[in-house]
This record gives C-alpha cells, sequence and structure tokens, in this order.
C-alpha cells in the first residue's frame, strides 16, 4: 500500500495507529530532504520504518546531506524502537556516521555497483555497520 502526504501541513486523514497495526500490517513512511522531523513528529510514534531520503530522489550516486543525521537522532529520540532507513549518499565514510547517529538500515547503491571491486565495497561496509554496533 502507497499513499503520499501533503506537502505542508499536518496530515490526520489516515488512522496509522489502529487500522494498520490491528491487520498486522508494519507502517512505513520515506520522507525528502526538504521535509523536517517536526513536520511528521505526530506519525512517527505509529509507524515501524522511517525512510530518510538525502537527496534528489531517482538520480543515482547523489551526494549525502549531512542534515539527515539530525534528522535521524530526532526520529530515534521520539520512537526509539524505529527502524530507520537512510538513502543517498551512502559511502564507506557516510555510513559511520549514519549508524552513529541512529540508522539501522543503509540503503545503498553507487557505493557498490560502481566501485570497481562491488564485493570489496560491500564487504567494507558490512564491517563498517557491524562494528558501530
Amino acid at each position: 500500500c502507497h499513499g503520499e502526504l501533503p506537502a505542508a501541513g499536518p496530515y490526520h486523514g489516515f488512522p496509522f495507529r489502529s487500522v494498520p497495526h490491528e491487520m498486522g500490517i508494519h507502517v512505513g513512511l520515506a520522507i525528502k530532504p526538504e521535509t523536517t522531523i517536526e513536520q511528521v513528529a505526530h506519525i512517527i510514534p505509529g509507524i515501524h520504518h522511517l525512510l530518510i531520503f538525502t537527496g534528489k530522489l531517482g538520480h543515482n550516486g547523489g551526494d549525502f546531506q549531512a542534515d539527515c543525521l539530525e534528522k535521524i537522532a530526532q526520529a530515534r529520540a521520539i520512537n526509539p524502537e524505529l527502524e530507520i532507513a537512510v538513502d543517498g549518499g551512502i559511502n564507506e565514510e557516510t555510513a559511520h556516521l549514519a549508524i552513529e547517529a541512529g540508522a539501522n538500515i543503509l540503503d545503498v547503491g553507487s557505493c557498490i555497483h560502481d566501485s570497481p571491486d562491488p564485493e570489496s565495497s560491500y564487504i567494507a561496509l558490512q564491517t563498517i555497520a557491524e562494528g558501530v554496533q
């Protein structure tokens, strides 16, 4: 199931805390780089997964936007059990930062498939993830 929230203002049209949970459905929310945690703070307690995009959607190989680190920490403070994913600019340098901020899923693309040695890049990221936790 997919739905989009309006760009401005709080969204109260879907009962995030009742219907999906009663049906055993996990609820997730993806936010664009310009969306602040404050804009979605009222939704975060009722979801299982938050995907934080750090770059332009549909643009492979984008830059990591460091302001996502604050978003990760803010979301983690609101919902300590939340699964937090980061998508955009994840590489061997930024993976460590995202995990330390509280992310527990890294959506990695170009760091691996644009690498001259994808297997080594994957292993390096996996080692970083295991070492930080």
